[in-house]
């Protein structure tokens, strides 16, 4: 239901995965690069122009392409959540966006 799209419903974990060998150093970067919403850019924009998606890191909002450090192999816990522009109202119907994960060595 669109109407319950408020950015606590629908909350879900991203799962992803890493896998690094023979690296220097364990010290490692997280970022998620994509273009922002048109009304938040913030977070991550949609095909819909009254629908975006709102990224958490390790329980913490997460603004779209900035950079959070971790130490391998203790991934943080991502999550996102559909967030909807102030005052509109959502259509139902099926929406898309994409970004890139980038991991980096520090």
């Amino acid at each position: 239901m669109t109407t319950r799209v408020d950015g606590v419903n629908y909350r879900r974990s991203v799962p992803y995965t890493v896998t690094c060998t023979g690296q220097p150093s364990n010290g490692m970067t997280l970022k998620l690069q994509g273009v922002g919403a048109g009304f938040n850019s913030a977070v991550l924009g949609t095909n819909n122009v009254n629908l975006g998606i709102k990224l958490f890191i390790n329980g913490a909002d997460w603004s779209l392409n900035n950079t959070v450090n971790f130490t391998y192999p203790d991934l943080p816990t991502m999550e996102a959540v559909p967030v909807k522009k102030p005052a509109s109202t959502l259509s139902a119907g099926a929406f898309s966006a994409s970004a890139t994960l980038v991991v980096a060595l520090q």
